[in-house]
This record gives C-alpha cells, structure tokens and sequence, in this order.
C-alpha cells in the first residue's frame, strides 16, 4: 500500500513524456516553416551610397545642354573578398562611350571609386564608334564596403561600386547606363556566397561646403553599380541554430522526468548542463559572426534559447514541489513563447 501511494506521488510529480514529444514536432513543423523563408529569401538592409536621381527639370535647373556619356564596367575577376571584414579586391574594365568633340578625354580619366583605393589604373585604350570615342581603363581596386549585418545568419548584401567624376558637372555631362553595361566573368567564384542580381543607377551628387550660401557647392555626375550576393547554402544557420534547438530541447524534456525515480539526480545536472552548453555554442557563433556593434539575429536567437534553459533550471530546483501538470503547461508555455519570439525575431524577413 505505501509503494504504491509512492508510485502516485511520483506520478503527480512526473510531466508527460508523450506530451512533450507531441509538442516537439508541432513546434518543428512551424519553427521549418517560418525558417525556410528567410533561408531561401534575398534579406539585405545595405544601403546605396550616395545620389541625387537626375531628372529633366532639373538638367534645365542646372542651366546646360548636357553631353551623354555611356558608362559600363566589367568585372574581370575576384583574387579577394572577406564580406566579414568588409574588403573587396577587383579586376576590373571601366569604359565610356562620349562625344570627343564635347568631352575631352583628359576629363573623362578623371574618375574615381567611392571609399576605394585603386591599385593599379591603366592608359586609356581607345577606339571609335561613329562620332564616339569608347575609352576602356584596366584597373585593380580595393573597395571598402560597409555592409548591414543584423540578419546574420540569414543575410544576404548588396555590394555597390559608387563611380564619380569630379572633373564633370551635371551642366557639362551626364552618366547613362543600364544593367547590360554591368557584367561580371561567369567564371568568377566568392566562396559561400553566389550571385543572384545587379542594379544600376544614374544620377549626381552635391558637396555643400556652406549650409548659407547656397553657390558654394560642388555638383558632379555618379553612376552606381551594385551586385546581389546571397548566401550559397544554410551551413551559417544550421550550424548556429540547430545546435540551440537540440539543446532547448533536451532542457525541456527533462520536466518529464521523475524526480523521485534512480533519475532524480539528473534532473538538475542535464539543466546546468543545458545553459552551460548555450554559453559554449556562443563562443561558435562568435567565431563565424562578422564584427557588428549592432544586434545581430544570431545574438537574439542566442538570448532567447539561454532564457528558455535558464528558466528550466529554476524549475527543476524545485521539480519536488511542482505537479506534473504544472510542468506540462509550463512545457506548452515555453514552447509557445520560443515560437511567437521566433516569429517577432524573423518579422522582417517576412
């Protein structure tokens, strides 16, 4: 009679087993969907560099009958790029299709890259098309690109090549261009990472050097080329999110352990364990995130996960007092909480 008062004091003790294996796969069902999303989506918060669209107005504004300059570039090849470190090294073939008897050409070579250093800028070659002189520039070049990383693991980028000639007012001449004046060597290979788009504006921009008087200022033509790479794969995700996952879960099953069964003592090491190996797999997520003062996505997954665990260790203190039912809608609590901040986490992905 007193073993089996026993067996019904653990019982009342004990979460369901089955009841957290039911809630596993509901909650991997919806955690697939809402990740396959942002996996397979194109998410970047990179921001174009700096232009002033040119419209008609105001070309008449600007008092001029501008000459037209078709510009292109030709990405040759990549012997380096580190989106983490936010270098990019090209071989590249600039070129401009212009009317010589407007533009000089000693005008046209007085172009320059945005937060680039240019290692190597070649003679124009030259050659000519009706009235037009095409002029082509080899060159090597080292740009800076300043990247958005707050969607890590899940981010994708837009790397723009900013192009501007500061020997040309928008009165003298403007730029044109169209994506087909953007190409990229099929051969070229950026580990990780594959092309996915390109874009191109046109326009000018203006340096004002006094806010009061509004002729001291400088206005010269831009043309921007930007390529879309999106992450090759889900090695990033899968290797920062999994990891978390079957950690949380292994936390929360231990709320169906009987804490007066040989298995008693488990309860609380499995739960330090759990946090302990949350606080190890950050040093991973450290090691491949990219240097970022803002919060990442990977640093709220990270927060979220050693929340769940953390919390699941103080309730296991206490396994003793608490029913099994209580553990059971603290189960389904906790599942629904990771689910709804995973969404608020991944909302702008959506």
């Amino acid at each position: 009679m007193k073993k089996e008062k026993n067996i019904q004091k653990q019982n009342i003790y004990t979460g369901s087993a089955k009841f957290q294996i039911i809630l596993l796969l509901i909650f991997g069902v919806i955690a697939f969907w809402m990740l396959y999303k942002p996996t397979v989506g194109f998410n970047s918060e990179d921001e174009y560099p700096n232009i002033i669209p040119l419209t008609p107005q105001k070309i008449i504004s600007f008092g001029g009958s501008p000459s037209k300059i078709k510009v292109g570039m030709y990405i040759r090849d990549v012997p380096e790029v580190d989106i983490v470190k936010g270098i990019f090294i090209a071989d590249i073939t600039v070129w401009f299709e212009f009317n010589p008897s407007f533009i000089s050409l000693e005008k046209i070579g007085m172009f320059s890259f945005e937060s680039a250093k240019i290692k190597y800028k070649s003679k124009p070659f030259t050659r000519i098309e009706g009235d037009n002189l095409v002029a082509y520039y080899n060159m090597r070049s080292e740009f800076s690109i300043s990247l958005n990383y707050k969607y890590f693991p899940f981010d994708d980028h837009r790397i723009s090549f900013a192009l501007t000639n500061n020997a040309l007012s928008p009165s003298e001449a403007i730029f044109q261009s169209s994506k087909y004046n953007f190409t990229i060597n099929k051969e070229i290979i950026i580990p990780g990472w594959e092309l996915v788009g390109k874009h191109i504006k046109t326009g000018y921009i203006t340096d004002v050097f006094d806010p009061h008087d509004p002729k001291a200022k400088n206005t010269r033509p831009r043309v921007i080329f930007s390529m879309d790479l999106a992450r090759a794969g889900v090695r990033h995700v899968v290797t920062i999110l999994l990891p978390l996952l079957i950690i949380f879960f292994i936390s929360l099953f231990t709320l169906s352990f009987n804490p007066y069964g040989h298995n008693a003592g488990n309860i609380v090491a499995i739960s330090i364990a759990s946090v302990s190996a949350v606080i190890a797999q950050r040093f991973v997520i450290e090691s491949m995130s990219p240097r970022s003062g803002t919060f990442m996505i990977s640093d709220n997954l990270f927060v979220l996960f050693l929340i769940g665990c953390s919390l699941i260790f103080v309730v296991n203190i206490f396994s003793k007092r608490i029913k099994g039912v209580y553990k059971n809608i603290l189960a389904f609590v906790l599942n629904v909480f990771t689910l709804l901040t995973l969404a608020y986490i991944l909302n702008p992905l959506f």
